[in-house]
């Protein structure tokens, strides 16, 4: 159950980085420009292609939706996920520290500001999301 659970995530990654490059692709070849408007071609692409593998993987195997409610609700993968939470969170961190660091050697304000600011924001919205899960739980 692991494996094909596991399996359909796959792909339904690979669908996602196809649907992107095709749907910016399309949009190239057909004469477009702005860069705004193919990476919004591009999320379309990548989101019609996901639904599509989607619909594709249930209709083939429907009890596959089942086993994902299963393994979403296992108090195993709540831990894991939890830890992967925490681990990305510190690495985002750092990252903005660093980003902040380089924006004070290289003397430019914006990129100090900018990065402290995400980094607040970040740490609020971690506290209010702690805050919530806590008072549920």
């Amino acid at each position: 159950m692991v494996e094909k659970v596991s399996r359909y995530y796959r792909r339904l990654f690979i669908l996602a980085i196809v649907g992107y490059f095709l749907g910016g692709t399309v949009y190239v070849l057909f004469g477009g420009e702005n860069n705004g408007l193919r990476f919004i071609a591009a999320a379309l692409g990548s989101a019609i292609l996901m639904i599509l593998g989607e619909l594709y993987q249930f209709k083939k195997d429907p009890k596959l939706k089942g086993e994902i409610k299963i393994l979403s609700d296992d108090e195993r993968n709540h831990a894991i996920q939890g830890r992967a939470a925490r681990f990305t969170l510190i690495i985002t961190y750092i990252t903005l520290f660093i980003i902040a660091f380089i924006g004070i050697v290289l003397r430019s304000g914006a990129i100090s500001y900018g990065a402290a600011t995400v980094t607040l924001f970040l740490a609020a919205v971690n506290r209010v999301a702690q805050f919530q899960w806590n008072k549920r739980m």
